[in-house]
């Protein structure tokens, strides 16, 4: 038995140090079910998304997130809690979006990861200052601007000291259609400066598809900290204006941190556990 217990050990710590410290692995989430994810200001006016037992996507089955966004002075989001990532993680993100409608959009919503806690009740930040200043990595979709009606495809970067790195496209996607959509960010690329990569390809829109890239200028990524402990959608806030749309994302596959070697060790400890107690 102690041999077993050895043997169960050390594959475990093998296993665990085989990968790079702080890898990512995916997590998916096709809303077929509520995923009790938390909540800030999702639901106060004109905000309402959040989980919804419907279907928007084509090819998609009942549940998804979404609803209707509005551009506030405060910050609001729906998002899984359960991650923790850093500027040194691939991080990685696949799934369908759409815009079902737009009633005058001049705001947009962000899909990706960022630092939720200076916003909470009681933050340095709760009373909701311009966007751009908590930690972000994902892509941006905002309100239509000289691109035949769709909305722009904006690749963003931000640290919480208000560092901001962006770069906006006037390529995005057309309300009234489905996409999938494929984003990477990649800390090795570009000559170890990181990049962001987006991938927009039309379900029904046929014939759209659209790669975009952006290379962060050196130093950017290593010159501070970054932390990222949510996974979602958040609401852009640059000010109460008018104009609201409905957006609408399902079957995600997303980036979460690996399991630490504790957490291996203590689940070999309990296999082995259950062994001894049959």
């Amino acid at each position: 038995m102690k041999r077993s217990i050895l043997i169960a050990v050390a594959a475990l710590i093998g296993l665990n140090l085989a990968s790079p410290v702080g890898a990512a692995i995916i997590r998916t989430q096709n809303f077929n079910a509520d995923p009790g994810w938390a909540s800030q200001l999702n639901l106060a006016s004109p905000n309402s998304y959040g989980f919804q037992n419907t279907t928007h996507i084509t090819g998609s089955t009942a549940g998804e997130a979404g609803g209707t966004y509005g551009r506030t002075n405060t910050f609001a989001y729906y998002a899984d809690p359960n991650v923790s990532l850093g500027a040194n993680e691939l991080i990685q993100l696949t799934g369908k979006l759409t815009i079902d409608s737009n009633a005058g959009q001049q705001g947009g919503i962000r899909i990706g990861w960022f630092d939720n806690r200076d916003y909470a009740p009681g933050g340095p930040l709760a009373a909701g200052p311009i966007f751009g200043t908590n930690d972000f990595v994902g892509f941006v979709l905002q309100d239509p601007s000289g691109s035949g009606g769709r909305f722009r495809a904006v690749l963003r970067m931000i640290r919480g000291n208000g560092s901001d790195q962006n770069l906006q496209f006037t390529t995005g996607v057309l309300p009234g259609f489905d996409y999938n959509f494929d984003f990477v960010y990649n800390p090795l690329a570009n000559s170890g400066n990181g990049q962001l990569a987006l991938s927009l390809t039309g379900i029904d829109d046929l014939g759209f598809t659209t790669n975009l890239t952006f290379n962060l200028p050196a130093g950017f990524r290593t010159g501070g900290t970054f932390e990222f402990n949510s996974f979602g959608l958040s609401t852009l806030n640059f000010g109460a204006l008018t104009g609201t749309s409905t957006i609408f994302l399902d079957d995600l596959a997303y980036s979460v941190p690996e399991p630490s070697t504790l957490a291996l060790l203590a689940l070999a400890a309990g296999s082995i556990w259950l062994r001894r107690k049959r």
